[in-house]
């Protein structure tokens, strides 16, 4: 998967430098950085810096953000097991939102899930 990177970001370097041109390597990235998890965040940066140099701000920005997002959706997925491991151990939906801070509405569809 690295060398789809590499080629990834040659190809970028020649999309036209505009705030549209970095609107689509943010989401082409967002898809790389998703699908293979051997692309870390140090490895973004640094390639990217390398080949496309003159918008390492701007690449270092969306780095930031992808790192914020992949942590955020981390704390999330690890919020919805422990609801899950509390719903299997037969806690009630009031201490489990107080915990994990997740909205009633949405552990009530868990156990649901969970039942089926």
């Amino acid at each position: 998967m690295l060398k789809r990177f590499d080629d990834f970001l040659y190809l970028m370097k020649k999309i036209k430098q505009t705030e549209d041109g970095i609107e689509y390597i943010k989401t082409a990235l967002e898809y790389l950085v998703n699908v293979d998890e051997k692309i870390n965040y140090d490895t973004f940066v640094g390639k990217s810096k390398m080949i496309i140099p003159e918008r390492s701000e701007d690449i270092l920005t969306i780095a930031d953000q992808l790192r914020k997002e992949g942590l955020e959706k981390g704390i999330e997925k690890g919020r919805k097991s422990v609801a899950i491991t509390m719903l299997k151990e037969g806690m009630n939906i009031e201490e489990i939102a107080k915990f994990t801070k997740l909205d009633k509405k949405e552990i009530e569809l868990m156990k649901k899930e969970i039942k089926h």
